[in-house]
């Protein structure tokens, strides 16, 4: 049994020198594996370079470059929790590869892990409408709100010399007022927020409630560490929400949870005792 380690994966210096000009039409896609797992499944016990993780997940990075020009990239995956069982950092492997539009591979490369780098997470996110809201902390149609933060530098790597925090949606119907955070050292072991200037976000007034994915990416210095990490929050109140009360299941605080656990004045929660079928109402 190996040992979990404080460690931390970083792949850089990755260069190409393309002959002509290659606009931004290209993807460096990196692979963590491992070499060898030995798992008894149906056909065979030994499995060689089975994949652990997309990083920072499966879309890539985009980029372009130039004709004799050289590209440096440097990324950070945290080992803890990482795959289904006990990962041993000298049996990974990290796989690069720059990737067009039109999924030709134009370079590969294969190398190790490297320990001893920041090491940073998503501790917590808030999203409220206390400024430019009605302050009922739900963002609804038509009201600006704001998002906060926490991240942590997780104890065993180095310090973060500064970083730029960078929130990011594609839905239709929210803008971003304030995306940017900037901010300076996280030492090891430190959790930092932006409490003190949230993200700013507008909510259009035509807009159907419904959970949106908003995407953090925090680029730390040195080395250009990046993070990229999901959160997911509820905007508005949808005006109908049907649930079934018919059995004692899960569905109501599975969703009371998805509605930041508070009441739903909206929706009877309680078991029905009437007919199969007939509506409750308030």
């Amino acid at each position: 049994m190996h040992r979990r380690r404080k460690c931390h994966i970083r792949y850089a210096a990755v260069n190409t020198y393309p002959k002509t000009q290659l606009t931004n039409d290209l993807t460096l896609q990196v692979v963590l594996k491992e070499r060898h797992v030995v798992y008894r499944g149906h056909y065979a016990n030994d499995h060689y370079d089975p994949m652990v993780k997309m990083i920072p997940d499966w879309r890539g990075t985009r980029f372009s470059i130039g004709s004799g020009e050289n590209r440096e990239f440097s990324f950070s995956q945290s080992l803890r929790g990482l795959g289904w069982h006990e990962l041993d950092r000298d049996n990974l492997r990290i796989v690069v590869f720059a990737q067009a539009t039109n999924r030709e591979v134009h370079q590969t490369a294969v190398t190790g892990v490297v320990e001893g780098m920041p090491e940073l997470s998503l501790v917590s996110f808030d999203a409220f409408d206390e400024n430019g809201g009605d302050a009922n902390l739900r963002i609804e149609r038509g009201e600006s709100g704001q998002i906060v933060v926490r991240i942590a530098n997780h104890d065993g790597g180095a310090d973060v010399e500064s970083f730029t925090a960078t929130l990011s949606c594609d839905y239709n119907g929210v803008a971003l007022e304030r995306s940017e955070w900037q901010g300076g050292t996280i030492t090891a072991g430190e959790e930092v927020t932006n409490e003190e200037a949230p993200f700013q976000i507008r909510v259009a007034e035509d807009f159907i409630a419904h959970p949106v994915t908003f995407q953090l990416e925090v680029v730390a210095s040195p080395g250009e560490i990046r993070a990229r990490f999901p959160i997911r929050t509820m905007l508005d109140f949808p005006p109908v929400l049907v649930v079934n009360v018919s059995t004692e299941d899960e569905e109501p605080s599975v969703l009371a949870n998805v509605f930041d656990g508070g009441e739903l004045p909206w929706a009877d929660l309680t078991p029905a005792t009437g007919t199969a079928g007939s509506p409750s109402t308030e």
